[in-house]
């Protein structure tokens, strides 16, 4: 059995306790998670699928919201990159209103 079968997100539920987990852990290990995260889920159409039906992008642009101090502007980066990865194989409209939402500037400054 070849390693790509260890490429497939097993439980759904794993990725909500890992993302609640993440804004305790510290500033790399966040970073190192969210790519691995934002690596396994591009790897195939299953694991983004699963990431778009647990509707996980309320929460990761809650988490952004949630990156106050400049240290964790890469963090941030992180989360807008998964964020993108996994609306590039499906977005609903209210995720959609979400997004534009949270990416609206307030005297040309952008808003988290």
């Amino acid at each position: 059995m070849g390693s790509e079968s260890s490429d497939y997100i097993r439980d759904p539920a794993a990725i909500w306790i890992l993302l609640e987990l993440l804004p305790y852990l510290n500033h790399a290990l966040q970073m190192e998670i969210w790519q691995r995260l934002i690596s396994i889920v591009g790897r195939s159409l299953r694991n983004l699928q699963m990431c778009c039906t647990l509707a996980l992008v309320p929460h990761c642009l809650d988490l952004i919201s949630e990156c106050e101090s400049d240290n964790q502007d890469a963090v941030a980066s992180r989360i807008a990159e998964f964020v993108g990865t996994i609306t590039s194989y499906d977005l609903s409209v209210d995720e959609l209103r979400l997004l534009l939402d949270t990416l609206t500037a307030v005297d040309n400054k952008w808003i988290r």
